[in-house]
């Protein structure tokens, strides 16, 4: 197909990852034993539950060793170009090691997904176009023995959806096997084809869980473990019966059946509804039980007996009704009705009014009940359901309700107006709240509204009235302020709140001199009040513009404050000056910066603090640094960071720095794009401690070096260290033939040479090691005898020992005969030679892993004492070594490769041979051939040679 040719090396250069979660559940709330006791030789000992799942893929049509998923994340190749026609399978191999028989539940699902865009402007899902196929293999595995094959399992059926496997019994020692198979069909033409930076791209989750069985038999039968459950997978089952009123509920399901018929109509008045199991709902949307609107409420009790139910997960978000009741219980209405001993962790709960994790609206008594790890939040959607009454126990408290020994830790309760701790409001005369308590929970309200009110157990705008037996520790109340002008923007940002929470409506441009007191002289804009502890600043995917004529210099009075700037673009309106006049600098306190681009510089001067940045882009068009830190003691941790900079990357530096003190950097996942110097530049007397990961300098000057030590810190080199990559000192690196000159000149034994072409001169008689990449070019000129480049020595400098690592070597621009460097003897480490190449005067050489290209041409020993050639491959089309000249030679080979692309011939019409020797005099040759060494057909063999001299020693050639 001719539309799917044309889209072979563009199509979908995309990633398919696979992240894996791995858990092993206990459906029961005893106290296993974890030892062994013996009495009287009676031993009692632990049943032991063990699962592991295991992947392999297909690598040539044979499957690689099975490797453990826990921890991997690349299970797929996260490097596919995905195209038509190409399919993956990778098997999964479920085993059962414990002495426990088990059952278990195998997922894998969508965690999400990228959009992409195709040449044609659409919108690109890569799971519209991708079939996925899961293949279960109980007992034995079968593998797919070619392509063909797994693309006929797999279908045509496109569409990457969920999947669940059925619950699966597995005894002792048992294994199943499950095969994950993703194919592009070959219908599949250019409209998946993407275009620009929009690469669309896939998350893919493996869970799997598992249990106990009823299975192991105790004095009264194997139904002791019969709750022990696994996760929900969404589906409603049947409200068991029940027994003189009493309803015992074991599943997941069975609490959705429960649900359900309540918001048919049955209110269970007079019933009681019990808990028997731990109850996992795994985040699955949960209706919740009980909905003000439609008039359907629970009546009866329900007894959690201590139980847990766990991933709670409830969006009633943009329910925009005046009785939208949103929480595991919707609406409860009765002096009766009961809820007590339920333990909720894991919840997510959002709503728009009456908001809470047990109950959104109740009347009645809740009791014992316990919250943990919860996120609730109220939205506002209009002027009735404006994110009002959210609360961790209870959204409303109706009349006549009792809250009793409640406990709410580790939440997150977010809202409009009217938000508690316990409860977000108590629309009563007649309640009674005692023995409540909330701890380690942060409560943020709006003032959108003229009543917003919160409070660390109940709003205070109603008419709850404080009991010493309710408790809160360690809560923060937040207030958070929507600011659409600069003026709502600087009274937000100098208040004297505890907490400080502001979010742009759009974009503002605040003059900086509306944001306080400048500290005196170029010193920076102190923010908030000095008890502040947080202040938080969401860009809102706006925005924020500081107009100045100089400095954009901010902190807090309260230098232990954390000043977190998040989700958007701030920049400032100078753009002249030196750097630190135009840059946004960040003083005194600590800082967390989430999701920003900086279209100026950023600087931190925060002395002795801490500042986290996390996907954070600066953009710089001036040549100066995109980030600069003070070396002043402080902690920067980086993960996520693109420059891209006309001049520099970061720079430590003790400029404006009364006392240097070392600062500890980290950088993780980093791209740098700059035009001058080292990704990352350390210029302080105290030093500096880096540790870098995944970060990519390919595109910087040096792309081998990550961190530079400043030329004027030439004493403190051993003071930086660098974990994860490579430092230089600067004053080794040059980018210029006359820079290498002066650095000769200068002593500098090292030298480091930056991408570019060298005509070396002045470096005879000296111990010198040079080092680049291949980029880095050292040109041979004919300043000598017929060719030869006296840049290293001469008959007047002497001989000088040299060793060049990783550059380039090029004598192509050479017209003489004895292309190569006179009077020295070197080690060539990882070089690569163009054109040939010879070597002059009696003295040693060694070539580690070079890379010869001769065309027409061949590396000649002229006068060598000895030559070591170890792992290094010769690309030519004739002879590669000629063993010729004013000496007697040892040429030691081991591990080449000779590579011919054509037969080459001697002058009498021979084929060459990769070594020829031809003697000068009475010189003698010796040649010893070790390891493996590789030859091509073009060579007439390994040695010849020439006129059926003697006296020669050849080695190792059968």
């Amino acid at each position: 197909m001719t539309n799917i040719k044309s889209t072979k090396h563009a199509l979908l250069s995309s990633v398919l990852a696979l992240f894996l979660c791995f858990a092993m559940l206990l459906g029961t709330t005893f106290a296993w034993f974890t030892d062994s006791v013996t009495s009287a030789n009676n031993i009692i000992k632990t049943g032991n539950l063990d699962i592991e799942l295991e992947y392999a893929k297909v690598v040539g049509g044979s499957i690689t060793d099975w490797a453990t998923v826990q921890g991997a994340n690349e299970i797929f190749d996260p490097n596919a170009l995905w195209e038509p026609g190409r399919v993956e399978v990778v098997y999964l191999k479920v085993s059962n090691l414990g002495t426990l028989a088990l059952k278990y539940q195998l997922g894998v699902n969508v965690v999400n997904e990228s959009v992409g865009k195709n040449g044609a402007g659409e919108d690109i899902k890569l799971s519209d176009h991708l079939v996925f196929k899961v293949v279960e293999m109980p007992d034995t595995l079968t593998t797919y023995t070619d392509r063909e094959a797994v693309a006929t399992a797999a279908g045509t059926e496109k569409g990457l959806k969920d999947y669940n496997s059925d619950t699966t019994a597995l005894e002792v020692g048992g294994t199943d096997y499950v095969a994950l198979i993703v194919y592009m069909p070959e219908s599949v033409g250019n409209e998946a084809n993407y275009r620009g930076d929009d690469i669309p791209t896939i998350t893919l989750g493996v869970n799997l869980y598992a249990t106990q069985q009823m299975s192991e038999k105790d004095s009264f039968g194997d139904n002791y473990d019969e709750y022990a459950g696994l996760p929900w997978d969404g589906s409603v089952g049947d409200v068991p019966a029940a027994v003189e009123n009493v309803i015992t509920i074991t599943t997941a399901a069975e609490l959705a059946a429960f649900a359900a018929d309540v918001n048919s109509g049955n209110s269970y008045s007079g019933k009681t509804v019990k808990l028997a199991a731990d109850l996992d709902l795994a985040g699955k949307a949960w209706t919740s039980i009980g909905d003000c609107e439609s008039g359907k409420y629970f009546q009866g009790t329900f007894d959690g007996q201590g139980y847990t139910i766990s991933n709670l997960y409830v969006d009633y978000s943009t329910d925009a009704s005046e009785h939208a009741t949103a929480g595991l219980f919707g609406w409860v209405d009765a002096a009766m009705a009961t809820v007590k001993n339920v333990n909720v962790d894991g919840a997510t709960v959002k709503g728009s009014h009456w908001v809470g994790v047990i109950a959104g609206y109740f009347t009645g008594t809740i009791e014992n009940c316990s919250v943990n790890n919860a996120t609730v939040i109220g939205y506002n959607v209009n002027d009735d359901a404006n994110g009002d009454k959210v609360g961790g126990i209870v959204g409303c408290l109706n009349e006549h309700s009792y809250l009793n020994g409640n406990t709410v830790s580790n939440s997150a309760i977010t809202g409009n107006r009217d938000i508690g701790g316990i409860a977000g409001s108590v629309a009563a005369s007649t309640y009674e709240m005692k023995n409540n308590k909330v701890s380690d929970t942060t409560i943020t309200y709006s003032t959108s509204k003229d009543y917003a009110s919160a409070g660390e157990i109940v709003s205070g705008r109603t008419g709850y009235v404080a009991d010493d037996t309710n408790v809160a520790t360690n809560v923060s109340i937040i207030k958070s302020v929507v600011a659409s002008t600069a003026d709502e923007l600087a009274a937000a940002l100098k208040s004297t709140d505890k907490y400080i929470n502001v979010t742009l409506a759009n974009d503002i441009d605040v003059p900086i001199t509306s944001l306080g007191q400048q500290t005196g002289g170029s010193g920076e804009y102190k923010l908030a009040g000095e008890e502040t502890e947080t202040i938080t600043l969401d860009l809102n995917g706006q925005k924020l513009n500081i107009t100045t004529t100089y400095w954009s210099n901010i902190g807090a009075k309260n230098d232990d404050a954390v000043f977190t700037i998040k989700n958007g673009t701030m920049t400032s309106s100078q753009a002249t000056g030196t750097w630190n006049s135009y840059d946004l600098t960040f003083s005194n306190c600590n800082y967390v910066i989430e999701d920003v681009v900086f279209e100026k510089a950023i600087a931190f001067a925060n002395t002795g603090k801490s500042a986290k940045l996390s996907n954070v882009t600066v953009n710089e068009t001036h040549d100066y640094y995109a980030i600069w830190i003070c070396a002043a003691g402080m902690d920067v941790e980086i993960d996520g960071l693109t420059v891209n900079s006309a001049g520099r990357g970061i720079k430590i530096d003790e400029e404006y720095v009364g006392s240097p003190a070392k600062v500890t950097l980290k950088v993780a996942n980093a791209d740098f794009n700059t035009a001058k110097k080292a990704a990352i530049m350390v210029k302080s007397t105290a030093g500096a401690d880096i540790t870098l990961s995944n970060v990519n300098i390919a595109d910087t000057i040096d792309t081998v070096h990550a961190v530079w030590v400043d030329e004027d810190s030439a004493a403190y080199v051993d003071r930086v260290t660098v974990t994860g990559g490579e430092k230089i000192y600067e004053g080794n690196v040059v980018s210029t033939a006359t820079e290498l000159a002066e650095a000769v000149t200068a002593g500098k034994t090292e030298i480091w040479l930056l991408p570019g072409e060298y005509d070396v001169a002045g470096c005879g008689g000296k111990t010198l090691t040079i080092s680049g990449t291949k980029d880095a070019v050292i040109k041979l000129y004919n300043d000598g005898e017929d060719g030869c480049d006296y840049a290293f020595g001469s008959a007047g400098t002497g001989v000088g020992s040299y060793t060049f690592n990783g550059i380039t070597i090029d004598t192509t621009s050479n017209t003489g005969n004895y292309k190569g460097f006179a009077y020295m003897k070197g080690t060539f480490n990882d070089c690569n030679f163009v054109g040939s190449y010879s070597l002059n005067n009696a003295n040693d050489f060694v070539f580690n892993r070079c890379t010869f290209d001769f065309k027409n041409g061949y590396f000649w020993t002229w006068a060598a004492n000895s030559v070591t050639f170890d792992g290094c491959t010769f690309n030519g089309n004739s002879k590669t070594i000629l063993a010729h000249g004013g000496a007697s030679t040892v040429i030691n080979i081991n591990n080449c490769a000779f590579v011919a692309t054509e037969k080459g011939y001697t002058g009498s019409g021979d084929n060459t041979a990769v070594v020829e020797i031809d003697p000068t005099g009475a010189n003698t040759y010796t040649i010893n051939f070790t390891g493996e060494n590789t030859i091509t057909d073009s060579y007439a063999g390994w040695t010849r040679v020439k006129d059926d001299s003697t006296g020669h020693t050849i080695t190792g050639v059968n």
